[in-house]
């Protein structure tokens, strides 16, 4: 298969296949995608991805020479910022550190866009200094970083690029084949004007409540929150959030629990808030939203509207939660709608077809796998808005 974009050749299976069990610790599976994705350090191998990268080195030969990636990204506009465990200049990994024999000291390399219809130049970098001296959450394995600068916004780039070593040699050059877009920053007052939301509106009604339901261990951080209204412009309403279940003291923030409070609170500011964090199985993450419907409906006072980033696809559910749970769920759903209650979840931002490793999601696109509870007819189902200007709008006259 060849990759219309990338151009990029790979192989892969019309059928489902699986691996030697002694080779599973080697193996990083991947499933239903178009396209590989770099290793993520935090998936499968958890906390041993040190260990992993020790079988690793000892497995394979000692001329490996592609980069591990950590993460390539773009939170600052006209910014990258690519973070890479990257090969020694001998072409081998120095596990437990990065390449101190000969350490990598700068970066090279040109962004080309990744789509070839698109008219725009190539942008060329030269001598980044690169740092090598972060380390991973998981595992603590130590990692490089540059940051490519004056980067155009909006267009989708591939990354090209060598690295020089301390004695002057360079590596072979190495593409991070994954598109990367540099998008400005987006606040509050963005969505508000996206939507059309008049300024300056503040709930007043102590009755008007709304709550973020989270699940998989996903805490929050009461003083990220005020740092989110001051940063956002907001008065501080960090003070209205009722807490339900375990928040680790709020030490142990989660980026979909920060995310997820950050955002509903400041498009609706001044609405009391309930953060409901549900208790989760330190052996096996399992979302029991219908466990959190039975409680939320026997509150006395429940909030009027829910938030929940949390999902699978709808035809293992059954399989993985118990048979008959989406229909259980479901007519608790109509439960919590005829009191009044509205229900939003996330449809996954990937579109119509749910894409995930099993036993909570499918392998193949055909036919399409909706998104569980999302495709619920009593709730509401939310997506993603992808702010451009190099598309015209939905409507638009010629």
């Amino acid at each position: 298969f060849r990759c219309v974009f990338t151009g990029r050749t790979m192989l892969r299976s019309r059928k489902e296949y699986k691996i030697p069990s002694h080779l599973s610790y080697l193996v990083q599976m991947v499933h239903g995608i178009s396209d590989f994705p770099p290793l993520s350090l935090t998936h499968k191998f958890g906390s041993t991805a040190d260990n992993f990268l020790h079988e690793l080195d000892d497995t394979l030969s000692s001329d490996v020479s592609k980069p591990i990636y950590i993460s390539v990204r773009s939170r600052t506009l006209n910014e990258v910022l690519v973070e890479v465990i990257p090969p020694c200049s001998g072409g081998s990994f120095e596990l437990g550190s990065v390449c101190a024999s000969n350490p990598v000291v700068s970066a090279s390399g040109v962004l080309y866009p990744a789509i070839d219809t698109m008219e725009v130049s190539n942008q060329s970098f030269s001598g980044i200094e690169v740092d090598c001296t972060g380390a991973t959450n998981y595992g603590d394995f130590p990692f490089c970083s540059f940051t490519i600068t004056h980067v155009p916004a909006y267009v989708p780039w591939i990354i090209e690029y060598q690295l020089t070593y301390q004695d002057q040699t360079v590596s072979p050059t190495f593409t991070y084949q994954h598109f990367t877009v540099s998008t400005p920053q987006l606040v509050v007052q963005s969505v508000l004007d996206m939507y059309s939301v008049p300024k300056g509106l503040r709930v007043t009604n102590p009755n008007a409540t709304q709550c973020v339901a989270e699940f998989e261990q996903q805490y929050y951080s009461p003083s990220d929150l005020s740092l989110f209204f001051e940063l956002n412009g907001l008065d501080d309403y960090s003070d209205i959030v009722t807490l339900i279940g375990p928040n680790e003291q709020g030490t142990q923030p989660g980026t979909e629990g920060n995310l997820d409070i950050q955002w509903m609170m400041g498009i609706a500011p001044g609405s009391p808030t309930i953060y409901w964090s549900n208790y989760a199985n330190s052996t096996k993450e399992i979302d029991h939203i219908l466990t959190w419907q039975y409680e939320i409906g026997n509150m006395t006072d429940p909030p009027l509207v829910s938030s929940l980033s949390y999902a699978m696809t709808e035809s293992t559910a059954n399989n993985f939660l118990g048979d008959g749970y989406i229909q259980r769920s479901n007519t608790q759903f109509q439960v919590l709608a005829s009191m009044g209650l509205t229900m939003i979840f996330s449809a996954g931002d990937a579109g119509s077809n749910s894409l995930s490793a099993p036993p909570m999601g499918q392998l193949h696109c055909f036919p399409s796998h909706a998104m569980w509870p999302a495709e619920s007819p009593y709730v509401t189902a939310l997506s993603a808005t992808y702010f451009t200007p190099l598309t015209d709008p939905i409507c638009y006259l010629q």
